[in-house]
């Protein structure tokens, strides 16, 4: 039987070039590509902004309805069933947002945006000093005593939260840190809110507020707005 020669392998073909346009540069893209993206982009830094409005405007709103009785005035068992009903907000989130419409101004929400407003006002409760105003505006501050300075004006967000791990990570290993207090349960806040009622019940005007403790311990309710009068009905009762 006649042997067969083997025959050579093939050789994988080489791939071809992309085409000129996969190649092109973005700065050679065609004008009328160059101008649609412009625009494109253009709209979405205004949906940005608008949005960034809209959260700063819903945490306004969110301030006022926290008073006593507005959430109930407006058909909700309370502030928190409000929140979750009406906008599906979590307690956590809730609270972000208002510690940011005390803190900032509208004006100023609205050019940082949501999240990197969050990181700065994280960034200023575990400094030493008292820079909250500075890191706010975008000043140069320092970490921690001796530590580095940080422009932050021309740093990222995601810079600024590597900044405020590794201050919790420093004061944690000489043994400075504090835990930060856990947030009210839904429980607490709904006994504060209900003592609030108890007293407008009563004539008075006053508000019952729950400062939630480190883990383990238990919350602190503190009566708001309460004048002598009001002092002894409430202590007689």
């Amino acid at each position: 039987m006649a042997r067969t020669k083997p025959s050579a392998t093939k050789k994988p073909a080489a791939p071809k070039p992309p085409s000129p346009d996969l190649q092109r540069r973005p700065a050679e893209a065609e004008p009328e590509v160059a101008a649609a993206a412009k625009a494109a982009l253009e709209a979405a830094r205004g949906a940005f902004r608008d949005a960034s409005r809209g959260m700063y405007e819903l945490g306004q709103a969110l301030a006022l309805l926290q008073r006593p009785g507005m959430s109930e005035a407006a058909g909700h068992a309370g502030f928190e069933a409000l929140c979750a009903a009406e906008f599906e907000l979590h307690p956590q989130t809730v609270d972000r947002l208002l510690r940011a419409v005390g803190h900032v101004s509208g004006e100023l929400f609205t050019a940082l945006g949501p999240r990197r407003v969050n990181a700065l006002l994280d960034l200023a409760t575990v400094t030493e000093a008292d820079d909250t105003a500075a890191i706010l505006t975008g000043e140069v501050v320092r970490l921690w005593k001796g530590g580095p300075k940080v422009d932050l004006a021309k740093v990222p967000t995601e810079k600024i939260i590597e900044h405020t791990k590794a201050v919790r990570a420093r004061t944690l290993a000489l043994g400075e840190w504090t835990p930060e207090p856990r947030t009210a349960t839904a429980e607490e806040r709904e006994a504060a809110e209900a003592a609030t009622k108890r007293l407008h019940h009563m004539g008075i005007a006053a508000t019952v507020t729950v400062r939630a403790k480190e883990p383990g311990s238990p919350p602190e309710f503190d009566i708001v707005g309460l004048d002598r009068s009001e002092l002894e009905r409430v202590t007689k009762a």
